[in-house]
């Protein structure tokens, strides 16, 4: 089979990039026929279908490019428009697995597939879907969920970075690739866990597009020799606010054991 893989990002950087390239080995080890489609940028892995990649949109930048692509690039711009096209007719797949693509790519790329009769399955790494500022959380950092009925509350609280343009931004991105769309363009919508799947369910996607497939590992990579443990515990991965470390550091403090912490964001 031939399997087209979507990203914003084509290297190591969080969870969802982790998750597709530990895809893309393991299709290709099954014989499958595998391309990438992701955006430019100087930490990306090599790919023979990099000249069918996007400029990178970097939200650091402040230049008039940048911000251009910051204010264009979420509703679907004529350069991806053109490169997903490209990528299309050269590769011709019979299935795209989308993966993060709101904002930086946007769903345009799973409407140009469905225009053209490829099948998509789109795997869900967060709650874009239901929570135009990704989180359902609240500038208090508590459970939020106001956007599930109504698209205006991000606009209405600043949710997004607590600016009003961001957040601007955000309501007229999930204006424009709506739920209804959304569902429209994708055969399949894979959920990491049941609780992000009941989530989608309750924001009102059809429950016969969804199931439930848990984040895989490879199990080589756990078998040692030696399990002789030091007593600390360890986290790793993206020091943010969502993420719960003002928790964790604070059940820290109650516990015998140190806590190792290994990682980078804003909260370093």
């Amino acid at each position: 089979m031939k399997i087209l893989l979507a990203n914003k990002y084509y290297y190591r950087r969080g969870g969802a990039e982790v998750y597709m390239i530990n895809l893309e080995e393991i299709l290709k080890a099954k014989g499958h026929e595998v391309a990438v489609f992701s955006m430019q940028h100087p930490q990306g892995l090599p790919s023979q279908f990099s000249e069918y990649f996007p400029r990178t949109v970097e939200f650091a930048k402040t230049d008039f490019k940048q911000f251009e692509l910051l204010v264009s690039r979420p509703f679907g711009t004529k350069e991806v428009k053109r490169l997903f096209n490209a990528l299309l007719d050269k590769f011709q797949p019979d299935v795209a697995h989308l993966n993060n693509m709101h904002t930086q790519l946007s769903p345009v790329v799973a409407q140009i597939a469905y225009e053209r009769g490829i099948k998509i399955v789109w795997t869900i790494h967060d709650y874009k879907m239901l929570c135009p500022n990704y989180l359902c959380l609240g500038n208090d950092m508590t459970t939020c969920e106001l956007c599930f009925t109504n698209k205006k509350h991000v606009l209405k609280n600043k949710c997004m970075k607590r600016s009003f343009f961001a957040s601007l931004i955000a309501y007229l991105e999930a204006i424009k690739w709506t739920k209804e769309k959304l569902e429209k363009y994708t055969d399949v919508f894979i959920c990491p866990s049941q609780f992000i799947a009941n989530k989608m369910i309750q924001g009102g996607f059809d429950k016969n597009k969804i199931t439930t497939l848990c984040n895989f590992i490879d199990v080589n990579k756990t078998k040692r020799d030696d399990f002789t443990k030091e007593n600390y515990y360890c986290y790793f991965g993206r020091l943010a606010e969502d993420k719960g470390i003002k928790t964790l550091i604070e059940t820290a403090k109650q516990l015998p054991f140190q806590l190792k912490i290994i990682g980078g964001g804003p909260m370093l």
